[in-house]
Protein backbone atom coordinates (compact mmCIF):
# COMPACT_ATOMS: atom_id res chain seq x y z
CA UNK A 1 0.00 0.00 0.00
CA UNK A 2 1.16 3.80 -0.09
CA UNK A 3 0.91 3.85 3.71
CA UNK A 4 3.71 0.84 3.94
CA UNK A 5 5.54 2.50 0.82
CA UNK A 6 5.98 5.76 3.04
CA UNK A 7 6.63 4.45 6.96
CA UNK A 8 9.03 2.04 5.01
CA UNK A 9 10.78 4.14 2.90
CA UNK A 10 10.89 7.82 3.62
CA UNK A 11 9.88 7.40 7.31
CA UNK A 12 11.97 4.89 9.03
CA UNK A 13 14.99 6.32 6.69
CA UNK A 14 14.13 9.52 8.51
CA UNK A 15 13.86 8.40 12.28
CA UNK A 16 16.76 6.39 11.60
CA UNK A 17 19.02 9.50 10.40
CA UNK A 18 17.51 11.82 12.95
CA UNK A 19 18.09 8.77 15.56
CA UNK A 20 21.88 8.66 14.00
CA UNK A 21 23.20 11.79 14.33
CA UNK A 22 21.27 12.56 18.02
CA UNK A 23 23.57 9.41 18.91
CA UNK A 24 26.66 10.71 16.92
CA UNK A 25 26.53 13.73 18.17
CA UNK A 26 26.23 12.27 21.59
CA UNK A 27 29.00 10.65 21.32
CA UNK A 28 31.38 13.46 19.94
CA UNK A 29 30.88 15.12 22.54
CA UNK A 30 33.20 12.62 24.70
CA UNK A 31 34.99 10.44 22.39
CA UNK A 32 37.37 10.41 19.05
CA UNK A 33 34.66 9.78 16.99
CA UNK A 34 34.87 9.07 12.95
CA UNK A 35 32.11 9.19 10.64
CA UNK A 36 33.14 8.20 6.97
CA UNK A 37 29.85 9.63 4.59
CA UNK A 38 29.68 10.93 1.34
CA UNK A 39 26.98 13.11 2.90
CA UNK A 40 28.18 16.44 3.90
CA UNK A 41 25.85 18.57 2.09
CA UNK A 42 23.90 21.45 3.13
CA UNK A 43 20.86 19.64 4.81
CA UNK A 44 23.47 17.37 6.67
CA UNK A 45 25.38 20.31 8.18
CA UNK A 46 21.66 21.87 9.49
CA UNK A 47 21.20 18.29 11.33
CA UNK A 48 24.61 18.64 13.27
CA UNK A 49 24.12 20.53 16.33
CA UNK A 50 27.81 19.63 17.49
CA UNK A 51 31.23 20.92 16.18
CA UNK A 52 32.87 18.00 17.59
CA UNK A 53 30.54 16.00 15.24
CA UNK A 54 31.37 17.94 12.38
CA UNK A 55 35.14 17.53 12.77
CA UNK A 56 34.40 13.97 13.38
CA UNK A 57 32.98 13.59 9.70
CA UNK A 58 35.33 11.68 7.20
CA UNK A 59 35.42 11.78 3.71
CA UNK A 60 33.70 8.34 2.49
CA UNK A 61 36.13 5.32 2.12
CA UNK A 62 36.02 2.91 -1.03
CA UNK A 63 34.09 -0.34 0.42
CA UNK A 64 36.78 -3.06 -0.90
CA UNK A 65 39.96 -1.64 -0.18
CA UNK A 66 39.55 0.56 2.46
CA UNK A 67 36.61 -0.06 4.07
CA UNK A 68 38.22 -3.37 5.59
CA UNK A 69 41.30 -1.29 7.22
CA UNK A 70 39.01 1.17 8.88
CA UNK A 71 36.81 -1.73 10.26
CA UNK A 72 39.54 -3.28 11.25
CA UNK A 73 41.69 -0.58 13.07
CA UNK A 74 38.56 0.97 14.66
CA UNK A 75 38.28 0.47 18.28
CA UNK A 76 34.57 0.27 17.89
CA UNK A 77 32.85 -0.06 14.85
CA UNK A 78 28.89 1.01 15.96
CA UNK A 79 26.01 -0.07 13.27
CA UNK A 80 22.65 1.44 14.04
CA UNK A 81 20.52 -0.35 11.96
CA UNK A 82 17.84 1.02 9.43
CA UNK A 83 14.33 1.07 11.32
CA UNK A 84 12.90 -0.40 8.59
CA UNK A 85 14.90 -3.87 9.01
CA UNK A 86 13.11 -5.74 11.13
CA UNK A 87 14.83 -9.18 10.21
CA UNK A 88 18.07 -10.23 9.18
CA UNK A 89 21.74 -9.03 9.62
CA UNK A 90 23.13 -5.91 8.15
CA UNK A 91 25.55 -6.73 5.59
CA UNK A 92 28.00 -3.84 7.54
CA UNK A 93 27.95 -6.41 10.64
CA UNK A 94 29.41 -9.09 8.69
CA UNK A 95 31.77 -6.80 6.98
CA UNK A 96 33.00 -5.72 10.42
CA UNK A 97 33.40 -8.75 12.05
CA UNK A 98 34.75 -10.46 8.79
CA UNK A 99 37.84 -8.26 8.78
CA UNK A 100 38.18 -8.71 12.66
CA UNK A 101 36.88 -5.70 13.56
CA UNK A 102 34.92 -5.15 16.79
CA UNK A 103 31.01 -4.81 16.48
CA UNK A 104 28.75 -2.47 18.74
CA UNK A 105 24.87 -2.55 17.25
CA UNK A 106 21.41 -2.02 18.29
CA UNK A 107 19.49 -5.40 18.83
CA UNK A 108 18.17 -7.43 16.55
CA UNK A 109 17.27 -10.98 16.94
CA UNK A 110 18.68 -12.66 13.45
CA UNK A 111 22.36 -11.90 15.28
CA UNK A 112 21.52 -14.41 17.95
CA UNK A 113 20.66 -16.58 15.48
CA UNK A 114 24.79 -17.17 13.95
CA UNK A 115 26.50 -15.04 16.55
CA UNK A 116 26.83 -15.09 20.33
CA UNK A 117 26.89 -12.09 22.06
CA UNK A 118 29.95 -11.00 24.30
CA UNK A 119 31.87 -13.76 22.40
CA UNK A 120 31.55 -12.52 18.79
CA UNK A 121 29.91 -8.88 19.02
CA UNK A 122 27.96 -6.94 21.72
CA UNK A 123 25.38 -4.74 21.76
CA UNK A 124 23.16 -1.92 23.66
CA UNK A 125 19.53 -1.66 24.42
CA UNK A 126 19.49 2.29 24.63
CA UNK A 127 21.84 5.32 24.71
CA UNK A 128 23.04 4.94 28.67
CA UNK A 129 23.68 1.21 27.85
CA UNK A 130 25.57 2.36 24.67
CA UNK A 131 27.68 4.85 26.75
CA UNK A 132 28.11 1.96 29.09
CA UNK A 133 29.44 -0.86 26.83
CA UNK A 134 31.73 2.06 24.72
CA UNK A 135 33.32 2.81 28.47
CA UNK A 136 33.65 -0.90 29.34
CA UNK A 137 35.26 -1.64 25.84
CA UNK A 138 37.60 1.12 25.60
CA UNK A 139 38.91 0.27 28.99
CA UNK A 140 39.28 -3.45 28.03
CA UNK A 141 40.92 -3.56 25.11
CA UNK A 142 41.80 -7.40 25.67
CA UNK A 143 38.46 -8.36 25.41
CA UNK A 144 37.23 -6.35 22.97
CA UNK A 145 40.22 -7.69 20.50
CA UNK A 146 38.95 -11.03 21.90
CA UNK A 147 35.77 -10.60 20.77
CA UNK A 148 36.47 -9.22 17.09
CA UNK A 149 39.23 -12.23 16.64
CA UNK A 150 36.29 -15.09 17.82
CA UNK A 151 33.93 -12.86 15.49
CA UNK A 152 36.38 -13.26 12.28
CA UNK A 153 36.84 -16.38 13.13
CA UNK A 154 33.20 -17.45 12.96
CA UNK A 155 33.03 -15.66 9.80
CA UNK A 156 35.97 -17.62 8.15
CA UNK A 157 34.45 -20.77 9.59
CA UNK A 158 31.15 -20.61 8.82
CA UNK A 159 29.36 -17.75 6.96
CA UNK A 160 31.67 -18.58 3.33
CA UNK A 161 30.57 -19.30 -0.18
CA UNK A 162 31.71 -22.71 0.66
CA UNK A 163 28.85 -23.05 3.18
CA UNK A 164 26.50 -21.31 2.04
CA UNK A 165 26.61 -23.51 -1.54
CA UNK A 166 26.41 -26.47 0.19
CA UNK A 167 23.12 -25.36 2.12
CA UNK A 168 21.40 -24.28 -1.57
CA UNK A 169 22.46 -27.19 -3.10
CA UNK A 170 20.84 -29.76 0.06
CA UNK A 171 17.83 -27.81 0.01
CA UNK A 172 17.22 -27.90 -3.40
CA UNK A 173 17.52 -31.74 -3.75
CA UNK A 174 15.47 -32.01 -0.90
CA UNK A 175 12.70 -30.35 -2.15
Amino acid sequence: TKEWYYANFYLYRKVTACERMDILTMLAEQYNVKVYTHLKDENVQKLICSDNLKKALQSPVDYYSQAPYVYKNSKINLNITLRSIGSGIPLRAFDIMGCGGFLLTNYQADMFRHFEAGVHFDFFTDEKDLLTKIDYYLANEDERMSIAENARENIKLNHNLTNYLQEMIEFVFES
